[in-house]
């Protein structure tokens, strides 16, 4: 399994040509991070040096018990399989794909609404984000919308 410091080796160059990324832990953060938290997450995979990345996004205006992302999309790169930190072609791969897939459309995202569309996107593994109560009822109100909320409890 990558520990950090790998996952921020690998990462450098990807910080040097985007200046709005910020790292933290095994994410990348797009700046600046206000109540939608949009990024690029490097988890852990088996092997030593293996890596899977995905990006995604998640509100931060409710309480919660962990870290995870919830909406999420994994990156792939056809010809690379398993993405490895040791690989020569992995890091310029990694640059590329994040660049070309998951920073213009996270760099889209600002408000409530925009996260709204992107949980209704129907990629694949999304659930809408108002298929729980709760969860609706928040994302209701954060945006101020009181019927909603009301319809949502």
């Amino acid at each position: 399994m990558t520990t950090a410091a790998e996952v921020k080796t690998m990462v450098q160059p990807l910080l040097a040509r985007n200046q709005d990324l910020a790292f933290a832990g095994r994410m990348l953060f797009v700046r600046p991070v206000t109540h939608i938290a949009r990024v690029i997450e490097l988890t852990r995979n088996t092997g030593r040096t293996a890596f899977t990345p995905f990006w995604g996004c998640t509100f931060l205006f409710f309480p919660r018990s962990s870290p995870t992302v919830r909406w999420t999309s994994r990156l792939w790169y056809d010809s690379l399989g398993i993405w490895n930190t040791t690989h020569p072609d992995h890091q310029r791969a990694l640059i590329e794909t994040v660049e070309a897939n998951a920073l213009p459309v996270l760099r889209k995202m600002h408000t409530i609404d925009d996260f709204v569309a992107f949980a209704d996107s129907g990629r694949p593994f999304f659930d809408r984000w108002d298929t729980e109560t709760l969860r609706g009822l928040v994302v209701c109100a954060a945006k101020g919308d009181r019927e909603g909320a009301q319809n949502a409890s």
